[in-house]
């Protein structure tokens, strides 16, 4: 049945458990996501590059976002500690009041390239445009990347040859996988561009006719978002 109809399948598993972590996980629980995120709210207002002041390097953002990031900050690492759902529900009232800005330090997000955080800029975007809460904004930028991961893995396993599906479908559905890549961390991007230059590749690889041009230049826009968001990749991407 996987065979048959593995991206059906892959849709829907991935798309409902994918929801579930995108809700249940704690705000700021993927790996990193504090500095992911502030890093895409600064994309998202046009800043492309990261800002260094005082040998720190980061942005100039919100206040609120701090407030709210530094109320799940206990969590991380350690697994003693619990949150309620009152203090989450409670902090979906706490108001953007973009007016009120301060420096804020994500130098390991602040190196990364802006196509790392696209799709998440473009959901902050519309929430702040929509005057929501950060936490509220938080939310739909995680559900952002899930639908984007979502439509990465589609188009990989429509590339990929039938009988090469199973192996994509296995790797993309494992526990982790799901629960990073409903997150807001500008990884999912780097994760949706090699499931898609590792689908192509294989087509290259197993298909014996000419290869259409545009698989070709999906193929290389791919890999440079992969080299461009991580550049310790480009070395495995050049080989």
């Amino acid at each position: 049945m996987i065979r048959v109809h593995s991206i059906r399948f892959f849709l829907l598993t991935a798309a409902l458990f994918g929801s579930i972590f995108a809700v249940v996980v704690p705000p700021f629980q993927a790996p990193d996501e504090f500095n992911h995120f502030f890093r895409a709210w600064q994309v998202s207002e046009g800043q492309l590059v990261g800002i260094k002041s005082d040998n720190r390097l980061g942005g100039d953002l919100p206040e609120s976002l701090s407030t709210v990031a530094d109320m799940f900050r206990p969590l991380p690492f350690h697994l003693e500690n619990r949150i309620k759902s009152s203090t989450i529900f409670y902090n979906l009232d706490i108001p953007l009041e973009a007016h009120r800005r301060s420096f804020m330090d994500f130098p390991n997000t602040a190196v990364y390239a802006p196509t790392a955080y696209l799709p998440q800029a473009m959901a902050i975007f519309i929430g702040r445009n929509l005057e929501l809460t950060p936490l509220s904004i938080f939310y739909l930028s995680r559900f952002s990347m899930l639908i984007f991961w979502l439509s990465m893995i589609y188009a990989a396993l429509k590339i990929v040859p039938r009988r090469r599906r199973g192996l994509l479908v296995l790797l993309a559905l494992l526990p982790s996988s799901l629960i990073l890549n409903s997150s807001a961390s500008g990884d999912v991007v780097t994760n949706g561009a090699a499931f898609l230059a590792i689908a192509l590749f294989m087509r290259l690889i197993l298909e014996k006719r000419k290869i259409a041009g545009w698989k070709i230049l999906t193929l290389f826009i791919a890999t440079l978002i992969v080299s461009l968001n991580k550049v310790a990749y480009f070395p495995i991407v050049f080989l």
